[in-house]
């Protein structure tokens, strides 16, 4: 497995978030929301073939928060989306402030992966709040 800093290419991630039952995304704002990210992880097999992607948003200085985290589903259960995780930390640990904030939202089911990268849980000191736009 191979880990590199760019961008997927608009089919293969199209096809990635099919595979992984997610809804498709308009290929101009998903290439956006690449774009604008402060950093983007793709991880490949030999030959060349994409297995999962995450990137880091936020202001690249204070907060920062992972976002994305898909891996093909035949790959979940093995060190893809650990070593993934590992790129997007390491990021965010060079390039944050002292007392900076990384956060990541969740679903339960993959809560437990979340805390093995030493994320906890905000709550009873904060909480979270969303608007759908």
């Amino acid at each position: 497995m191979l880990i590199n800093h760019g961008f997927p290419e608009a089919g293969e991630y199209a096809a990635l978030r099919a595979e992984a039952s997610l809804g498709p995304q308009n290929p101009l704002s998903a290439e956006a929301a690449f774009r604008h990210s402060l950093f983007v992880a793709c991880a490949r097999d030999e030959q060349n073939k994409l297995l999962g992607t995450g990137r880091v948003i936020g202001d690249g200085v204070y907060h920062f928060q992972i976002v994305d985290v898909i891996v093909r589903s035949d790959c979940r259960d093995d060190s893809v989306v650990h070593e993934l995780m590992k790129e997007l930390i390491d990021y965010v640990d060079r390039s944050a402030v002292k007392d900076a904030s990384l956060i990541v939202i969740s679903d339960l089911d993959r809560m437990k992966m979340y805390t093995t990268h030493g994320f906890e849980l905000m709550y009873p000191n904060f909480y979270g709040m969303s608007r759908k736009l």
